[in-house]
């Protein structure tokens, strides 16, 4: 068995691989490099360390990039070269990397205490995506009994973009999720803009966030 020293997403057509996420680290049974069945990409990494992913069909290196940027263009909680827990906006819970809010379980064990390195905040982005991903599937297919596999590549990433950074996109934003599904353009810009409450109860506007959605939907669709 061959273990790398860079975490790599391998997906799910590559038999043989197993992605140890919370290592940041994969290993092939096959021994096989996965450069050899597709390039490695790297991201940007605040410490400077190249961070190296295998291109997945919905996981492309500029969706990622832009998962990255819109959740922590800032790179709260990074010290030392690793990533600790911040306070989240919306309060509750500390949130750590790239749009990980600790679960209760997480927060009061101290998990993520000693922190995170690039590799592992990436690797940890990765298993939340995938496991939004999972939930959009279920969602789509109660709600409108629409298979997730035969939207278009823009289609489930701007559904898995809202599901991930909002939780069930079929019903806190069905008007937005309609016209992503219909593919109307003007009714997604129309409906796109994302909005937070605050531990005060106070309403506001994702900025950032909303202005990096126009972009996409704009270029995209």
């Amino acid at each position: 068995m061959t273990t790398f020293e860079h975490y790599y997403y391998i997906d799910e057509s590559l038999k043989g691989a197993v992605a140890a996420g919370a290592l940041g680290l994969a290993s092939l049974t096959s021994g096989a490099d996965p450069a050899d069945a597709s390039p490695a990409i790297t991201f940007t990494s605040p410490s400077k360390t190249p961070i190296k992913v295998s291109p997945s069909p919905t996981y492309n290196p500029s969706f990622i990039q832009e998962v990255k940027e819109a959740e922590n263009s800032v790179k709260a909680g990074w010290r030392g070269n690793k990533f600790y827990p911040y306070p989240s906006p919306e309060g509750g819970t500390a949130t750590i990397g790239y749009g990980h809010k600790l679960t209760t379980s997480e927060s009061k064990s101290g998990k993520y205490s000693s922190g995170l390195t690039e590799a592992e905040a990436t690797a940890l982005l990765f298993k939340d995506l995938r496991t939004s991903e999972d939930r959009l599937k279920r969602h789509l297919r109660l709600k409108y009994s629409v298979d997730y596999n035969t939207l278009k590549l823009n289609q489930k990433q701007i559904l898995l973009d809202f599901t991930f950074n909002i939780g069930n996109v079929t019903t806190k934003f069905p008007k937005f999720t309609q016209h992503v599904l219909n593919k109307d353009k003007a009714g997604m810009i129309k409906e796109h803009e994302r909005k937070y409450k605050d531990k005060k109860g106070r309403y506001h506007r994702l900025q950032d966030r909303n202005e990096r959605t126009l972009r996409f939907i704009q270029d995209q669709f």
